[in-house]
């Protein structure tokens, strides 16, 4: 696609200036608001299929994997009934985002589905390691304006993109054959996860 494209594709320190974060935005914005998506996607759910058929296969999981789990379902209560459900994207790492400097264009919709817009917002924090003033600003872009409930779905959500992530990376241990550390890559994603949590549940009592 990126042939027939013009622009160049991002990196994650890139969507931290805010012109570009601000395109980025208005391109997930217009999917949301207009387009109709196929099928649905809950990360949720994509968790417990991967961890079913990584159980089949065999991999090799680390040995809190069940209290993850458990961390998991807890963060899922808490995210409640989303309170809108949208086309979404559900992979918004940053070389999936090539930006023409008018406006930014979205690639790769392998995981397109409807569900809950908070998803594509906290994935896009989680895959391009935004801070604290990251997330607001992001906030504000999509809603004009940051709000604590908003911030505290989207990091709900943030926290449920790298546990998603990292069941990923622990299933192509045993499915893929492409020459990549994806051990180290589902250890990092579950690492944060994890330390993500603990700071949830001091912070906020969440888990």
């Amino acid at each position: 696609m990126t042939r027939f494209v013009t622009g160049r594709v991002l990196v994650p320190q890139a969507l931290k200036r805010p012109a570009v974060l601000r395109r980025v935005i208005a391109s997930l914005r217009l999917y949301h608001d207009k387009s109709k998506a196929a099928g649905t996607f809950s990360a949720f759910d994509t968790v417990h299929r991967y961890y079913a058929q990584g159980r089949k296969r065999k991999v090799a999981f680390p040995q809190s994997i069940p209290r993850a789990l458990g961390i998991l379902a807890r963060l899922e209560e808490e995210r409640g009934v989303p309170d809108r459900m949208c086309p979404c994207h559900n992979d918004l790492l940053s070389s999936n985002l090539v930006d023409d400097q008018r406006m930014v264009w979205i690639l790769d919709w392998e995981y397109g589905g409807a569900g809950d817009l908070f998803f594509d917002l906290g994935n896009l924090a989680a895959n391009n390691l935004f801070d604290r003033d990251q997330e607001s600003l992001l906030l504000q872009f999509y809603f004009g304006k940051t709000r604590a409930a908003d911030l505290r779905r989207l990091r709900l959500m943030r926290l449920a993109s790298d546990m998603r992530e990292a069941m990923w990376g622990f299933l192509q241990t045993r499915i893929s054959k492409l020459d990549f550390d994806y051990q180290t890559y589902a250890r990092r994603h579950y690492k944060r996860f994890l330390q993500g949590a603990e700071r949830a549940a001091r912070q906020h009592g969440w888990v």
